[in-house]
């Protein structure tokens, strides 16, 4: 998933990394997904303007990933995502699709903070990096 927020005024970042949650097992993993961003949207100030997820929120053919579950997980994923960003819905825009589709619908210099958290192989950063470090402002 891909959190994008255009906060108005500045604010400072400090989130926790993953591998400070505890053990990352496939038992763990929703586990720690739910927490990092329990901490990451407490210790960030929460957008004025707009807030924007972005995910496929389906399986993918050919990549191994424990994030990979079936089409009930992922509507799983997708609803929990949804309940989580509940305080925020008359500032969220969500993009259920590739995040190289998506990145089309904004323009240039849009964000001021980009959360990537998609696919999870050199591939998948790399071309989330390519594709979305012109939308930072």
């Amino acid at each position: 998933a891909l959190a994008l927020w255009t906060p108005s005024g500045t604010g400072s970042a400090e989130v926790s990394s993953a591998s400070s949650l505890g053990p990352r097992t496939n038992d763990s993993l929703a586990w720690e997904r739910r927490e990092l961003s329990r901490r990451a949207s407490r210790r960030i100030r929460p957008p004025d303007e707009s807030t924007s997820e972005v995910d496929l929120w389906a399986p993918q053919e050919h990549y191994e990933d424990v994030a990979n579950v079936n089409q009930a997980g992922e509507d799983a994923n997708y609803k929990e995502t949804l309940e989580r960003l509940e305080p925020w819905k008359e500032k969220l825009r969500v993009c259920r699709n590739y995040t190289s589709s998506c990145v089309q619908t904004y323009e240039d210099g849009y964000f001021d903070f980009i959360y990537v958290d998609a696919r999870h192989d050199f591939n998948g950063v790399y071309e989330d990096l390519v594709h979305y470090w012109p939308k930072l402002r």
